[in-house]
């Protein structure tokens, strides 16, 4: 994982590496030293300031310069700053001095060390300062920059960095966690070789196990990079090993490690990332299309971009997902793909198609792994996982914390927990196993259970009603249809029919029946659920009730055995034995007949898709197509 990093660091234009930089949000003071005789001291005249927010569409000049001080003054992170125990300042160079507004005077962080008795920022100036000028090999420079530290550490100075501040209009503007930055105007190179020497000393997790510099000028020491390895706690170390690292990187590795960290939370790279190894051509084809000055390319576009040459090639490269949290950057997962399978084609290279089994519109081809997850994954779990915004853009929810509240229901929610990795395996890593049948049969289950759970009803003039969820559960229904045999992995299935096809048989085998004809001496359980679905649908079809939502469908779902079954559709026959009576030539009796005698001993659970299907599919129980349900 580092080497494949740090190459990948290696080969990115220094230009991209300055993309997506940006000042702290908050007041930054640019000051300038001058010589007059042999004395220096900072030119009042030529004192700089300009606020930065978020909010701004545009970066002036004057802060673009600020970015790239700040960029060569800044802490690695507030353990290895020059400011402990109160890690307050977090700039580490002779040449800047960074803390946010809330430790001056007001601020939540002064009042609470005033209360604990601690020393104030200004108290630890002088601190702060006989670390950063300690980066400097030059006694004239040093000399030079304590003009600068004055500015901090003496009170009485007549720029004293508290007085100065009160003296700007744009102080009053602050929060309390915007930053205050103080730069001295001097050639970046100054900042830079300060901050390589800084980064010499802190980019190891520890210098207690640096090696010295080899004839090459490298260094060996523990990797920092997302390693919580701390030799001063004892709970974090090997118990039982023979040694205390595992291993060494160089100094030089360790740079690009860092510089690799800083640029991901930019936003410039896509996400997730792959990280070719073996083929530095179409790594660097694939860099090369980051620095376009179009709409920011993602995993999906770069691929499609390169598919038009490079197909083949799109191979042998680890995937790093990765998030920037309140609490830094996260690793959310990182895995090796042996070949990205774009396509979805089916065994005779068809790609794969959604039928319209159930009505409503046509049915749809899913020809590759993107349309599989923004037309199918976002079907079945509502918007949720893949979520399709207004502006017709795509968030992907995969590693985000997904709020319940913001859920269809609860177990929608924890349907979306469960399978989602599987879900991003299958798609960015093409691991086709990673989705199985009974897995694909869970997720639609829950899915259209719940759509059934929550509907509602709206009555229409003709006397119908109108369900909420009703072109939720076709198109679901539609989906698990179609696709299911497409996460059956088993060669024992493979020469089965489909439940498409049997879809077919089924809807036969009921119209047999309602015809007339003697039901077959071998019929199926499945055949059996299919006939109870449509026996239902039509039964509850009768009723006048206010609430006529499929809420009521619940009770048939739930029944585990065929007497409890046949027990419930008996009672509501019953129920509605005067409307049901009226029909002349019904098809209903003789097939509501064959379901009220089917024995069978079988777990009736297994068959809930061939009961949903004869709920949902058109009722063929009825004598003329003007009597059937054609409510949504």
């Amino acid at each position: 994982m580092i080497k494949e990093i740090v190459q990948f660091t290696e080969n990115l234009e220094p230009e991209l590496k300055q993309m997506g930089l940006a000042p702290k949000e908050g007041l930054h003071v640019v000051l300038k030293l001058e010589i007059t005789g042999n004395v220096w001291r900072i030119n009042k005249t030529k004192l700089q300031s300009e606020i930065y927010s978020k909010k701004q569409s545009e970066i002036s000049g004057y802060l673009e310069q600020c970015i790239l001080w700040q960029q060569n003054a800044w802490m690695i992170d507030t353990n290895k700053c020059f400011d402990a125990p109160a890690k307050a300042i977090h700039s580490c160079s002779p040449y800047c001095v960074g803390f946010k507004r809330e430790h001056l005077d007001g601020g939540k962080k002064y009042v609470a060390n005033e209360a604990n008795k601690k020393p104030q920022i200004q108290d630890r100036m002088s601190s702060y300062f006989s670390k950063a000028l300690n980066l400097l090999n030059n006694e004239a420079e040093t000399q030079r920059l304590k003009v600068f530290e004055e500015l901090f550490s003496n009170p009485e100075h007549e720029l004293y960095f508290l007085k100065l501040l009160n003296s700007l209009p744009t102080y009053e503007e602050l929060g309390e966690s915007d930053y205050i930055i103080f730069y001295l105007d001097e050639p970046l190179e100054n900042y830079r070789k300060a901050h390589e020497k800084y980064l010499g000393d802190k980019l190891f997790n520890t210098d207690k196990y640096n090696t010295k510099p080899n004839d090459e000028g490298l260094i060996y020491g523990t990797n920092n990079f997302f390693n919580g390895f701390n030799g001063s706690m004892p709970y974090l170390m090997h118990q039982t090993a023979t040694f205390d690292i595992t291993g060494r990187i160089s100094n030089k590795e360790a740079k690009k490690l860092f510089e690799f960290q800083q640029i991901l939370p930019r936003k410039i790279l896509p996400n997730p990332l792959p990280i070719f190894i073996y083929n530095n051509e179409l790594q660097g084809k694939y860099i090369g299309l980051f620095n376009r000055d179009e709409k920011k390319l993602g995993f999906r576009e770069i691929f499609e971009e390169l598919d038009k040459n490079h197909q083949q090639e799109f191979a042998n490269y680890y995937l790093l997902n990765y998030q920037n949290t309140k609490d830094g950057l996260v690793f959310n997962d990182f895995d090796f793909v042996a070949k990205f399978e774009y396509e979805l084609n089916d065994e005779n290279g068809k790609p794969w198609d959604v039928k319209s089994l159930f009505g409503l519109k046509a049915g749809y081809s899913i020809p590759n792994v993107f349309a599989f997850q923004n037309h199918i994954i976002q079907r079945i779990f509502n918007n949720n996982l893949i979520v399709k915004t207004k502006d017709d853009s795509w968030r992907l929810k995969y590693f985000d914390e997904i709020e319940e509240k913001y859920c269809k229901s609860s177990r929608n929610y924890l349907s979306i927990l469960k399978f989602r990795k599987a879900i991003y395996d299958f798609i960015y890593k093409s691991k086709r196993q990673a989705i199985s049948s009974h897995m694909f049969h869970e997720m639609m289950m829950v899915s259209i259970l719940e759509d059934i759970r929550l509907d509602e009803t709206k009555a229409l003039k003709d006397g119908k009603v109108s369900h909420s969820e009703y072109f939720n559960i076709i198109e679901k229904l539609n989906i698990w249809f179609s696709l299911f045999e497409k996460f059956d992995h088993s060669q024992l299935n493979k020469n089965q029919k489909s439940m498409a096809s049997k879809l077919k048989d089924y809807q036969a085998f009921v119209d047999g029946i309602a015809s007339g004809n003697e039901p077959p001496e071998k019929e199926a359980d499945k055949e059996f659920m299919y006939a109870a679905g449509q026996v239902i649908a039509y039964v509850l079809n009768q009723s006048e009730s206010a609430d006529r939502s499929y809420k009521h469908l619940e009770p048939y779902l739930q029944k585990v055995n065929s007497e409890q079954l046949k027990g419930a559709i008996a009672h509501e026959i019953a129920r509605y034995k005067h409307k049901i009576g009226n029909y002349k030539d019904s098809r209903f009796k003789p097939v509501s007949a064959f379901v009220l005698s089917y024995e069978t001993e079988a777990n009736l659970k297994k068959f809930l898709p061939e009961l949903l299907a004869g709920l949902f599919a058109d009722n063929q129980l009825y004598s003329s197509k003007n009597e059937s349900n054609s409510e949504n």
